[in-house]
């Protein structure tokens, strides 16, 4: 199951398992979202979210209806792991796959700020960490700050890094565009706050200092080239040229 956002999911079929994908996201340009994850893969379950993210629990009787027979559910988020543990499904496993420290994004950068949510959102993602039968972690990090923040220690998870969407071909690219006498620097990542996009220019101003020539590359998380409207933050005395990758 997806989260309760305007994520994209995609979803498979295999011969050894019978899986069903689905994804709950905003009304916000829903048929035009919902329109990009049936081109990705045509037979996923896209649903519309009940309006406002605090009645984000009136969205479990999607569950019961098409997870009631399920034996195991891989939730994305908070909110999803929430959604199914809050179902109570018979005999169903459900696995939280955490992609941030979502308590720690809130209290420095109030990203669920005027939902009503505020005040709630550390008991959310604790219920998801500590009452799933097994874990997804992008890093080391962020089981440390599990354990940290929510006295976890279980040992039922594993560490599975992000990535992005598309394959980079890098070779025709450095070919045409770069000389041995460039110096590359990479940001994998969007322009969000929680991202460090800030920190990240100010060391890469730093650098500069001891050097004359940079040229810097960017891959925006997800593989959205629209994400590098925003990158005017970039200072433009700071690089020579700001190559977008999708």
């Amino acid at each position: 199951i997806g989260p309760v956002s305007d994520n994209e999911v995609t979803s498979s079929k295999s011969d050894a398992f019978n899986i069903k994908l689905i994804s709950i996201i905003s009304l916000r340009n829903f048929f035009v979202e919902r329109k990009k994850i049936k081109k990705a893969y045509h037979l996923s379950l896209v649903l519309p979210m009940f309006p406002f993210l605090k009645f984000w629990t009136i969205n479990k009787y999607f569950l019961h209806f098409f997870f009631k027979k399920s034996e195991l559910i891989i939730s994305r988020g908070i909110f999803a792991t929430n959604l199914v543990l809050l179902t109570k499904l018979k005999n169903c496993k459900v696995i939280y796959d955490g992609r941030g420290a979502i308590s720690s994004e809130q209290e420095e950068y109030g990203v669920y700020n005027g939902t009503g949510l505020e005040h709630k959102i550390f008991k959310i993602e604790q219920k998801a960490i500590l009452n799933s039968n097994y874990r997804i972690s992008v890093s080391q990090k962020l089981l440390e700050y599990w354990k940290k923040d929510f006295q976890y220690n279980s040992k039922n998870h594993v560490i599975i890094p992000s990535c992005t969407n598309y394959l980079i071909e890098t070779k025709d690219f450095l070919e045409e565009k770069l000389n041995k006498k460039d110096i590359i620097i990479v940001f994998c990542g969007s322009t969000s706050k929680w991202h460090s996009f800030k920190i990240m220019v100010n060391h890469f101003e730093k650098f500069l200092k001891y050097s004359s020539v940079a040229v810097g590359g960017c891959a925006s998380s997800g593989g959205r080239l629209q994400l590098f409207g925003r990158i005017s933050c970039f200072p433009k005395t700071l690089v020579e040229e700001v190559f977008c990758l999708p």
